[in-house]
């Protein structure tokens, strides 16, 4: 991969060096650890030219690679809903102690819903106290992601009611927002 790197990247905001650089849609783990040469030099370039290099890691690979991404990584974003089996996946993965051992993880919990019995708080319990951001459900966002309008959603409903339908899901995402900021900012401050 050359230096150019963003001439292999989508722009997310044009001009704000906010770009999208598409892995593979394969699930197949080989081809993921066979191009694990790749994905660290991909990196290496990217953390040179930008200020954040994020990378979603498929939750199922237990991979060289991806142990290597976490072990490389500042901050670690965990998505998790309120059902049993994935948290029990989560804690149960080969990969686990990696991430509960970071100096700085955020876990998240999407479509939250009142009336799930495996409450954010029972969560955090099993999670060893961790700090959770909640994000309500909120049904409508499946429409707007497929769509490709989630950026065109979150700027149009920054100040959005209190008694509108998406204003949770809306300070969930502001929430999520300002704890990744002040994780990066402790990051940064660490790293003096």
């Amino acid at each position: 991969i050359p230096d150019g790197i963003g001439n292999y990247t989508q722009a997310i905001i044009p001009n704000m060096r906010l770009d999208f650089l598409v892995g593979t849609r394969q699930q197949d783990e080989g081809i993921f650890e066979s191009k694990a040469e790749d994905v660290q030099n991909a990196l290496d370039i990217a953390t040179e030219k930008y200020d954040l290099v994020m990378v979603d890691l498929n939750n199922g690979f237990d991979s060289t690679m991806s142990r290597t991404l976490i072990q490389r990584s500042d901050l670690a974003i965990v998505v998790l809903n309120q059902n049993q089996h994935v948290l029990d996946y989560f804690l149960e993965h080969p990969l686990a102690d990696e991430v509960l051992g970071k100096s700085h993880v955020v876990f998240v919990v999407n479509r939250v819903s009142e009336e799930v019995r495996l409450t954010p708080q029972n969560m955090r319990r099993r999670l060893g106290g961790a700090k959770i951001v909640e994000v309500p459900d909120y049904i409508k966002v499946q429409d707007i992601a497929n769509r490709s309008e989630m950026l065109d959603f979150i700027l149009r409903n920054q100040q959005v009611g209190k008694n509108q339908p998406e204003d949770g899901f809306v300070q969930g995402l502001k929430v999520l927002s300002e704890r990744i900021v002040d994780a990066m900012k402790q990051i940064q401050t660490e790293k003096g």
